[in-house]
């Protein structure tokens, strides 16, 4: 699919896949949704976001990736960096 499929709104499926994380952001939300759609090799978003790629804590609000080798942080905005 391509990057702007994935801009679009969320599923049913990415929904309920965010329903576990509460404290995750829109703006964060989407951030994700643009990482994933960049991915070369894709399983289910939902399955993606529960892996151990992806590690959204309950304490601090940095969400952290690991893609491409690196980790990146998605901060409360969307804002993306490694």
């Amino acid at each position: 699919m391509p990057l702007e499929d994935y801009s679009a709104p969320f599923s049913s499926e990415d929904t309920n896949t965010f329903e576990r994380f509460p404290e995750v952001t829109p703006e964060q939300k989407m951030a994700l949704r643009k990482l994933y759609g960049r991915l070369e090799e894709r399983p289910s978003f939902h399955d993606w976001i529960n892996s151990d790629k992806v590690q959204i804590p309950l304490v601090i609000d940095c969400i952290m990736v690991n893609a491409w080798g690196m980790w990146l942080g998605i901060e409360t905005d969307g804002y993306t960096h490694s």
